[in-house]
């Protein structure tokens, strides 16, 4: 005897065995490698040598100060990197000093503003911020200017 049977026969296994189509989910790599180690390693400390490296800021001329207080008058609430971020897109519109933003903004409109930061692929402005911008920019320009006056 060769032992209690099971719920199938030898014979019966064979046959699903035969009616079981032969599918290869993958198919066999001849030329698997292991990792390179060595090489994942020195990605590894390029990419963590890249994110310690703390981008130096470029130092800024007065006007750029005077246009960055005027930013920070107007939206006290916003923090350095917003304000930088601020500055960029102006800066590819070619504003670069407080008047120039307050001409610009006189001269677009808050549409026609936001339209050209649009049309250089930066992202626009709320429109309030523009108009307290426009009003702040609306003062007496010696006034506005005595005001924004990073010396004092």
């Amino acid at each position: 005897a060769s032992g209690p049977r099971r719920g199938f026969s030898s014979a019966a296994g064979v046959e699903v065995e035969r009616r079981r189509p032969r599918v290869q989910l993958r198919p066999p790599s001849p030329e698997y490698k292991e990792p390179n180690q060595e090489r994942r390693r020195q990605q590894l400390l390029a990419a963590m040598e890249a994110r310690a490296a703390p981008r130096i800021p470029e130092p800024e001329s007065p006007t750029q100060t005077q246009l960055r207080f005027v930013l920070q008058k107007v939206r006290p609430d916003w923090n350095n990197s917003e304000l930088v971020l601020v500055q960029e897109k102006f800066s590819a519109i070619q504003i670069d000093t407080a008047p120039e933003l307050f001409r610009q903004l006189n001269q677009l409109g808050v549409r026609g503003f936001n339209q050209k930061l649009k049309d250089c692929g930066k992202r626009p402005l709320k429109k309030e911020t523009l108009e307290a911008l426009r009003e702040f920019g609306d003062q007496s320009a010696s006034e506005a200017l005595r005001d924004v006056d990073p010396r004092r």
